[in-house]
């Protein structure tokens, strides 16, 4: 007797799991495949020897399979734990301004009129500034250029003539016990016009200052003027043409010698245009 018995157990088991990239899956998997074969083949011939030819296979084939197959798949989903980025705030750039330094207003400084006189004095050199003394406290002098008791006398010691506008001051005095007898000054005239002559005097009685005024002193006087002691004198004259223009001061008093009196007291004198 072959007893022919085939037993395939089959058992297919396709764990099934997903995967997230970001879980950690570990599947645990048992199998316990569990097969008894139990073959029991049993031949007891009954009676005597079977005939022949004939075969009486008389078993009982009892196959048991158990199969068991425990197929525990627990997953356990571990997940990684995902660094949680702290929120740290980009710091701000503070704007520090740079420091501007503030301009300090300066003001523009406005020039002075360009008059015609001005110009004379500084520009053209064309006249002779008041004459300043030795003390810088009172840096006018009231002693005139000497010797100038002359025109000729005069352009030597002041070539350049007096200037419109501005006051010269003199005496009939000098300080060497020489008499002064007379004081001659000039001026350029560049554009004919009316002029002014003025001389103050002190207002004492006992000075008597004269004036003239001349364009050619060989010619004589244009006109002249020789008010009483104390006041002041002045002399206009009309339509004046460009040129040169002398003016003398002088006394009337004489001195007990018989010569001009010597005046200690300073006068002033100026012309300008009317």
């Amino acid at each position: 007797i072959t007893p022919t018995a085939t037993i395939t157990p089959t058992a297919t088991i396709t764990p099934t799991a997903t995967i997230t990239p970001t879980v950690t899956i570990t599947p645990t998997v048992t199998r316990t495949p569990t097969v008894t074969l139990i073959p029991s083949l049993t031949s007891s011939p009954t009676g005597g020897p079977p005939p022949s030819g004939t075969v009486f296979p008389t078993g009982t084939v009892t196959g048991t399979a158990t199969i068991t197959p425990t197929n525990t798949s627990t997953p356990t989903n571990t997940p990684t734990p995902t660094n949680t980025p702290t929120n740290t705030p980009t710091p701000t750039p503070t704007y520090t301004p740079t420091p501007t330094s503030t301009p300090t207003n300066t003001p523009t400084p406005t020039p002075a009129p360009a008059y015609l006189p001005l110009l004379t004095k500084h520009e053209w050199v064309l006249c002779m500034e008041p004459w300043s003394g030795p003390d810088p406290e009172a840096p006018i002098s009231i002693d005139d250029p000497e010797t100038n008791d002359s025109p000729t006398l005069s352009l030597r010691v002041m070539p350049l003539g007096l200037c419109m506008g501005s006051d010269y001051y003199g005496r009939l005095w000098r300080p060497d016990e020489r008499n002064d007898r007379q004081d001659w000054f000039h001026l350029w005239l560049r554009r004919g016009g009316d002029l002014v002559f003025t001389l103050r005097v002190p207002r004492d009685p006992s000075v008597n200052y004269g004036m003239a005024v001349y364009r050619r002193p060989e010619d004589g006087a244009l006109d002249y003027s020789d008010l009483p002691p104390g006041q002041d004198e002045r002399v206009d004259l009309a339509d004046a043409p460009a040129g040169r223009y002398w003016i003398q001061v002088y006394t009337q008093d004489k001195a007990p010698d018989g010569g001009p009196a010597q005046i200690e007291q300073p006068y002033s004198l100026a012309w300008d245009r009317q």
